[in-house]
């Protein structure tokens, strides 16, 4: 037990009496930090979709869903998927892995950012199976909650990280109109 009249019971412990006692802001500052975003992995990836360049040397193939949350949200399950020929494998150990990187900006009709996000996905089989793994695709999915009253865009970016290729997708999301006293199923 430290006794605040006869010793220092602040000492050890960061800002305890000293600056952000005075300062009331230290505290939005450091609250602001926490709450921010994690910074993006892949820039160069963001760069093609503010340039707004549409070119496909990776194919891709993207699938939207759509959940009713309740009368005003959806949940949008964002499903993208790959063939595993198209991307180029390092083996290891015995296991052959590819790696992709992901890119995804969610777009308000507006243009407000609603979500952006950058994924590694990573693809891998055992060097035995290579025939049947090349065969197959592979999946990423990433799953938005969203206004049902508003319009968006996705923009996808994904890059192979060994080769190179690239695919770009764009694509609007559109949520489905339905009355309150119809009944209605999900797109799945």
């Amino acid at each position: 037990y430290l006794n605040p009249a006869t010793s220092d019971y602040r000492e050890g412990y960061p800002f305890m009496g000293g600056y952000a006692d005075r300062n009331p802001f230290l505290r939005y500052e450091q609250y602001a930090r926490v709450q921010a975003a994690p910074a993006l992995k892949y820039k160069e990836l963001k760069e093609l979709v503010d340039v707004n360049i549409s070119f496909e040397t990776l194919p891709v193939q993207l699938r939207l869903d759509y959940f009713d949350l309740n009368g005003q949200e959806f949940l949008v399950p964002i499903t993208v998927e790959f063939p595993n020929h198209e991307l180029s494998y390092v083996e290891a150990n015995g296991v052959q892995t590819a790696t992709i990187a992901i890119y995804g900006l969610i777009t308000s009709i507006k243009g407000e950012v609603i979500q952006e996000f950058d994924d590694d996905v990573q693809s891998s089989f055992k060097v035995e199976h290579r025939e049947s793994g090349l065969r197959r695709t592979s999946l990423y999915q990433k799953v938005a909650i969203l206004d049902r009253s508003v319009r968006y865009k996705v923009d996808l970016v994904l890059k192979d990280q060994q080769s190179g290729k690239t695919g770009v997708i764009r694509q609007a999301i559109i949520p489905p109109r339905h009355q309150d006293d119809e009944l209605w199923a999900s797109s799945v």
